[in-house]
């Protein structure tokens, strides 16, 4: 949930670009579950869903991509 303020802490460091991905079970928590915001059956996806299209607004800046969803575009 802290995508846009990284997109505003990116920017204000003078990154030129910056990616988001989904996160994967690599075994890493108990129940990576409780953490997959982005399975529809979970109960923060919808924020999540409107979190990512708010920051989807800043996709170009000066014509440039900037934000990048690699595994997200098709959400």
């Amino acid at each position: 949930m802290e995508m846009e303020n990284y997109v505003h802490f990116a920017e204000s460091r003078g990154a030129d670009r910056i990616w988001f991905n989904r996160i994967v079970d690599w075994k890493t928590y108990p129940n990576f579950a409780e953490h997959d915001v982005v399975n529809p059956e979970h109960p923060l996806h919808t924020e999540f869903k409107e979190q990512l299209t708010k920051i989807k607004k800043y996709s170009y800046k000066d014509k440039k991509r900037f934000v990048e969803f690699p595994t997200l575009d098709n959400l």
